[in-house]
């Protein structure tokens, strides 16, 4: 039944569609998902920052372990069913981009509470889960079950982050041992090589912890500021980013998951928590300090 559903679907295809559909499957990837939390914790609220992006990697998470679980084939390999963008690697079950779209909705709704993110956050579930139907990549079940969890993770693992208070830094300490041991399990088990999606979790998990317990502790960046700083930020930050993601592409074996994956990850992770934060401070792109009169000189 959910493979006639898909060729139903494919049947309204035309190059026009093609395009709109692949454009929109975009704000469901896990790009847009780090693009957007960047922009949070460089810009408006380090806090609420971290927590968006946290939230998001356990959800990826608890998404590539039921993945891996199910082990349900994509639509494409089914007969008369076409993959209109380049094949999507990993299993069908559950979608990931619908995850991200409804873990990414839930989160900004909850935090600012406002109308246009309610109407905003459902239309652009509905756009994503169905582009992914009519590209091939899902079936309906995987889009509705991806949605829901992205909506579910985000309200627990929110929960879960809340209680921390204001000692959410010290998460770290629970972090970084847990993607430890999954991690030497992994190589114990000889697993690495087929796991490339989880060892990119581990490591940009790992290295948003390490990142954010030390931008806290040590730079302090000051968020707040002109509106032309935070074009600045938003810009040199990215940028920065992205030359890490993919620059040490050139370099870095790709078949050798740990370096390619993991390592790779956690570069992108500790520059976007740490790294731009500390770059920012430096080059001042910060409210300046105003001094108390006892601060000035006699």
């Amino acid at each position: 039944m959910e493979v006639d559903i898909i060729k139903t679907i494919q049947l309204m295809r035309n190059p026009f569609l093609d395009a709109l559909f692949s454009a929109i499957t975009v704000l469901g990837d896990e790009m847009f998902f780090i693009i957007v939390g960047a922009i949070l914790y460089w810009c408006f609220d380090k806090r609420f920052g971290y927590k968006f992006i946290n939230v998001y990697l356990l959800g990826n998470a608890c998404i590539e372990g039921i993945k891996s679980l199910v082990a349900r084939p994509r639509p494409y390999t089914h007969e008369g069913i076409v993959s209109v963008t380049e094949r999507t690697s990993g299993y069908s079950f559950p979608s990931g981009h619908s995850h991200s779209v409804g873990n990414m909705s839930t989160q900004l709704s909850a935090h600012y509470r406002k109308k246009a993110f309610y109407i905003g956050g459902a239309v652009l579930c509905l756009l994503v889960t169905f582009s992914r139907l009519y590209l091939g990549q899902h079936f309906v079940s995987d889009v509705l079950v991806g949605v829901a969890l992205g909506v579910g993770c985000a309200f627990a693992f929110g929960e879960l982050f809340e209680l921390l208070k204001d000692k959410e830094e010290y998460i770290v300490l629970g972090v970084v041992p847990l993607c430890a041991i999954i991690l030497i399990v992994l190589i114990a088990c000889g697993q690495a090589g087929n796991a490339e999606n989880v060892l990119k979790v581990l490591g940009a998990y790992s290295a948003l912890s390490i990142g954010y317990f030390l931008e806290k502790k040590y730079v302090r960046l000051d968020v707040k500021c002109n509106w032309w700083m935070q074009i600045i930020k938003a810009v040199v930050g990215l940028l920065l980013v992205l030359a890490v993601k993919e620059g040490f592409k050139l370099f870095l074996p790709k078949d050798i998951p740990l370096l390619y994956s993991f390592l790779r990850y956690f570069l992108v992770g500790i520059t976007a928590s740490l790294g731009a934060c500390a770059l920012f401070k430096l080059c001042h792109l910060e409210p300046k300090k105003t001094q108390t009169p006892d601060q000035k000189e006699v």
